[in-house]
């Protein structure tokens, strides 16, 4: 599993609760509703696409069976930014490897039937604005985009995008770090703190993990 499916899992999620308002649930109606709001307060700076959102942005784009299918749901909260921008977010991104390609194996494919992903989304035809300034990035990113192949072969074909999906969604070749933060994350998390808001708490994980790491 890639970083990259984190936001498109939580836009799946809230359209299979949103479908789940057109069903007789009864009691449950209210439940429904209020799984919808906590998903929302959760995960806010995810669905409102704020500034230190962007990284898992780009890492579900250059998923070939994701790419842009995700955007439609999610701007319907993040009205602040439009699809154009994070294309361009995405050139940016490309930038910093155009200079740095090299060679590397075929990776293995994805099927491109998602049994989870729901998006709520018809076939989506891109379309490609010229960027002159972007020169090869952004036709490369624009191909990219355009391409309706789902394995992760195809990234063979685009080199820069395969960069940006090699720094954005390899997987820690350990789980030491992550049993680090649990770690880090019992010693925050005590009596003396039951009321620290959720990104309070995970600011006070990481800079107890970053002082760590620079001691």
């Amino acid at each position: 599993m890639f970083f990259g499916y984190f936001i498109p899992t939580l836009v799946s999620i809230k359209m299979k609760l949103r479908r789940l308002e057109n069903e007789n649930l009864a009691f449950l109606e209210r439940v429904n509703i209020e799984m919808q709001k906590a998903l929302h307060k959760r995960f806010e700076k995810y669905f409102y696409l704020k500034e230190d959102s962007l990284d898992a942005v780009i890492a579900a784009i250059v998923i070939p069976d994701v790419k842009l299918r995700f955007l439609k749901t999610l701007l319907e909260t993040a009205n602040n930014i439009t699809e154009d921008d994070i294309k361009t977010h995405l050139n940016h991104y490309g930038l910093e490897f155009a200079k740095q390609l090299e060679k590397t194996p075929n990776a293995t494919s994805i099927s491109s039937q998602a049994s989870f992903l729901d998006f709520g989304d018809e076939p989506i035809v891109e379309c490609i604005h010229e960027t002159p300034q972007l020169g090869n990035v952004f036709r490369e990113t624009g191909a990219y985009l355009s391409d309706h192949e789902t394995s992760l072969e195809m990234l063979n074909s685009y080199p820069i995008v395969k960069q940006i999906f090699v720094k954005y969604n390899t997987a820690l070749p350990s789980s030491a770090p992550v049993e680090r933060l649990f770690s880090f994350a019992g010693i925050i998390n005590r009596s003396r703190r039951q009321n620290l808001s959720d990104s309070n708490f995970e600011m006070l994980v990481l800079r107890k993990a970053n002082m760590t790491d620079m001691n």
